[in-house]
């Protein structure tokens, strides 16, 4: 283990200048060297805790992006999910519903980190698909159906079951996590976009950003009715903190008139920034915004 962590350590480049082609390439065959002896070790599959398989995933799924480029994915992505998938996730226990909230998650940190805005969109589709399947599964629960206990991946995993490992009430506690998660970041920043989106993209971001936190919600159990009322008290927030922010810019008006005019003027000028600049971003979930 020592041997493979160190060789693990050796393929971490962080900056360009430290990329050297030759280490890097025998660093990658010390590591496949290193996981095969270790492989050959183990004669009664793997059963890791289900805190450690959750961290196992996102590390994995995070070397779909480039070191050097955090919001580009690497040279093979695709192949490299399909081995993830196929060979690698039935022996560690990942069931499909921990890759779809890991690999949500992962988009949406990279876009966290880079704030490049072609991740949100990413991001977006990904919460889509892991909101479908919330309801498939709340729908199959309801009518009935039964979900795997708590250590069913682990038992798949260890008994050698080459299938996907079956979905845990754990699987789906992570899944309302990350959705947790991701809402309490854009709703932060929703709740005064005048002044905070400019930092992750501006108007152009904000549709994308909106549908995000939207079916991170959805994923999560709630109704669309929810969702509507959640993006309208963010507008309203953040229209309010505006409106302050302009009146104590106007300074203090010298009679009841001059402060008449002044709000007046005040309310004009945002209500028409707010038509023609943010109203758009939330109509796909505000139809009448």
């Amino acid at each position: 283990m020592a041997r493979l962590k160190a060789s693990l350590r050796r393929c971490d480049v962080r900056d360009a200048d430290d990329f050297d082609e030759e280490e890097y390439r025998a660093a990658s065959r010390a590591t496949g060297e290193h996981a095969s002896a270790i492989i050959q070790c183990v004669s009664a599959g793997w059963s890791f805790p289900w805190g450690l398989r959750v961290r196992l995933c996102e590390m994995l799924l995070r070397g779909v992006f480039d070191s050097l480029d955090e919001a580009s994915y690497i040279d093979g992505a695709d192949a490299y999910l399909q081995l993830l998938q196929t060979r690698l996730w039935p022996l560690l226990g990942v069931s499909p519903s921990m890759h779809n909230a890991g690999f949500a998650w992962v988009h949406f940190r990279q876009f966290v980190v880079t704030r490049h805005p072609g991740l949100v969109a990413k991001t977006k589709a990904l919460l889509k698909r892991l909101a479908l399947l919330a309801r498939q599964s709340s729908r199959g629960s309801s009518a009935g159906g039964s979900s795997g206990g708590a250590g069913a991946a682990a038992s798949n995993a260890a008994g050698g079951g080459s299938g996907p490992p079956a979905d845990s009430t754990e699987d789906a506690a992570f899944t309302r996590e990350v959705g947790a998660a991701v809402i309490d970041w854009i709703a932060e920043r929703l709740s005064d976009y005048h002044a905070r989106l400019s930092g992750v993209g501006g108007p152009e971001v904000l549709p994308s950003l909106v549908d995000v936190m939207a079916f991170a919600a959805l994923s999560r159990g709630a109704s669309q009715g929810e969702v509507a009322d959640m993006v309208a008290a963010a507008v309203r927030s953040s229209v309010e903190k505006e409106l302050q922010r302009r009146l104590a810019a106007a300074g203090e008006p010298e009679d009841d008139a001059e402060a008449c005019s002044s709000m007046c003027s005040v309310v004009k000028d945002l209500a028409r920034e707010q038509m023609h600049t943010w109203a758009s971003g939330f109509t796909g979930q505000l139809p009448d915004a």
